[in-house]
């Protein structure tokens, strides 16, 4: 009986004691299971990271790319636009011009009106005299009265000549101005023209930088152009 009382004690010692040694075991086992689970974050994060940091060049060469086609087209719309501001300048100038060109036709005609006028009024005003004279009797082929109706004809001409020639200034002032407005409408155009080459020059020329850029951030990537091209 005591025997089987210290084998059973004894038993009872050794089970304790394994319970002793699995419970000191457990946090051990825990602490593996947790470095395993940290090891497996770290690689998770790493590939992560290695992720972006390769999609990171092709992100930039996009943003290259539509800034690019974006500022092109910004300096096509207002090549655009410059030239339709100077296409419609040119025509308000031509528009101007016409409208001068028509006054300058009107007082070129309303100048020979009032010429033939003067010339009819002269005509019968020296008549008049004539009559005058007839009716006292005075011969005008000589003397005073000859050189009274000589007087008056030479005045009635100075009148439509200055009459005329004041006419043919204003006229040829108002062409003048029409043609000046012209040119300013043929100018107008070509410095719209000219805003639309520069434009489209510049246009490309962004658009090729662009494109340069995205290539050379490639080729960064992705080894030199050599490679590719020998």
């Amino acid at each position: 009986g005591g025997t089987a009382a210290a084998f059973g004690g004894a038993t009872a010692g050794a089970s304790i004691l394994g319970g002793s040694i699995g419970a000191a075991a457990l946090p051990t086992v825990g602490a593996g299971i947790g470095l395993g689970s940290v090891a497996a974050g770290g690689g998770t994060l790493a590939a992560i990271g290695s992720g972006v940091m390769s999609v990171l060049p092709f992100a930039s060469m996009a943003l290259t790319g539509i800034s690019s086609v974006m500022g092109s087209k910004a300096q096509t719309q207002s090549g655009y636009a410059a030239l339709q501001a100077a296409e419609y300048n040119a025509q308000v100038n031509e528009y101007n011009a016409k409208m001068l060109e028509d006054q300058a036709e009107a007082v070129k005609l309303s100048t020979n009106y009032k010429v033939q006028q003067e010339a009819k009024e002269h005509r019968r005003f020296l008549s008049f005299q004539k009559s005058r004279y007839a009716k006292a009797g005075v011969v005008i082929d000589s003397g005073s009265p000859l050189l009274n109706l000589n007087e008056t004809a030479y005045l009635s001409a100075m009148d439509r000549f200055m009459t005329g020639y004041a006419g043919d200034l204003e006229s040829t002032s108002l062409k003048n101005k029409a043609n000046i407005l012209r040119s300013n409408a043929g100018f107008a155009r070509y410095q719209g023209d000219v805003a639309k080459s520069t434009a489209d020059y510049s246009a490309t020329g962004t658009l090729l930088s662009g494109l340069g850029k995205m290539g050379s951030t490639y080729f960064s990537k992705n080894g030199s152009y050599r490679d590719y091209f020998g």
